[in-house]
């Protein structure tokens, strides 16, 4: 557990991927993957889906398993 050589620990996966799901109302939008803990959700994407930009977004967000699939959502309002 001590972060001393200020690498990650292992996740105990062959990878590291994610399922961010952009939420209106509860109801999925749209579902972006990313292979990092970080996401992009550009203007264009956000027109399409709500027909302006957001000033928030809530989204929910699960780790992908090769054993389990989708892990627990986090679902987060930013």
């Amino acid at each position: 557990g001590d972060w001393q050589d200020h690498a990650d620990v292992p996740l105990g996966e062959r990878y590291e991927k994610y399922d961010i799901e952009i939420l209106d109302a509860a109801i999925p939008v749209r579902t972006l993957t990313s292979e990092a803990p970080t996401c992009f959700y550009p203007a264009t994407q956000q027109v399409s889906d709500f027909g302006a930009v957001q000033t928030s977004l809530t989204v929910r967000i699960m780790q992908l398993s090769d054993t389990v699939g989708r892990g627990q959502p986090l679902t987060v309002t930013l």
